[in-house]
This record gives C-alpha cells, sequence and structure tokens, in this order.
C-alpha cells in the first residue's frame, strides 16, 4: 500500500531538514512591493513568490531550494539579498496565480482610463467632492 504525503507536510519537512523557516501562506500578507520586486516570468520559472522588503533583502517563499539559480537571478533582477523560506509548491504557485490576475485586472482597467488632469470624485450619492478640501484638512503627521 503506497502512502501518499500532502505537499504542505513535504516542504515543512523539508524545511526542518535544511534548518530553514517553513511559511504557510495562507496565513501571509504578502506586501505589493515585494510583489513588483520580480517579474512574474521569473517567479513562475523557479516557482517563487516574493512575500516582503527589508531594507536591502527580499523575503522569498520557494518551493525548491536547490535550485541555485534563484539566488543568482532573483537578487540581479530585484537588486535585493534573497532570504529564501520554504513553502509548498501548490501554495506557491497559488499565490502567483492570485497576484498575477489581480495585476491584471489594474493594468486592464488602467489601460482604459484617459491620461487626463480634468477628473471629478463622486459620492456613491454622485455628489461631486472636493478632494483638495479633503486632502487640505487631513493631517499627514
Amino acid at each position: 500500500m503506497e502512502k501518499q504525503v500532502s505537499d504542505d507536510v513535504l516542504a515543512q519537512t523539508f524545511a526542518q531538514w535544511l534548518k530553514l523557516p517553513h511559511v504557510r501562506l495562507a496565513s501571509v500578507s504578502i506586501e505589493p512591493e515585494a510583489i513588483q520586486a520580480i517579474t512574474e516570468e521569473l517567479a513562475r520559472k523557479y516557482t517563487c513568490l516574493p512575500l516582503k522588503v527589508e531594507d536591502t533583502s527580499l523575503l522569498l517563499a520557494m518551493a525548491n531550494l536547490w535550485d541555485y539559480r534563484v539566488i543568482q537571478d532573483v537578487p540581479f533582477a530585484s537588486s535585493l539579498i534573497v532570504r529564501p523560506v520554504v513553502a509548498s509548491r501548490t501554495k506557491v504557485l497559488d499565490g502567483i496565480e492570485a497576484h498575477s490576475a489581480t495585476a491584471g485586472r489594474v493594468q486592464a482597467f488602467v489601460g482604459h482610463v484617459p491620461d487626463t488632469t480634468d477628473f471629478r470624485v463622486l459620492t456613491p450619492d454622485g455628489e461631486e467632492l472636493d478632494i483638495y478640501l479633503i486632502w487640505s484638512e487631513t493631517e499627514l503627521f
């Protein structure tokens, strides 16, 4: 009888063996700045997901820590030092898909917005808001 091991259990075991942190991507908040640090193409090529930028380093969830090319290519592309953490391959791919779909929707939306300096902000009731008044009343510090 053959036993199947889940992707998450495999990632956890791998992390313990390598003495590296394991991360459950469902419980992590991924920073937009980190997502922008590398291209979707690079993330898919190496099955890695950038999680957080801290000073000059990039916290990078990786499914295959044996792929030394990641440690070479990602710092070159991002100008950041890679700090790897282990994550399951399935969850990394799900995260890449979720963030690339969001970026694609934003790009599609922005691509249809005309380049103009004359625009209005409306309330849900259709009333025009004076954004300059709101901005001037906002405490910045």
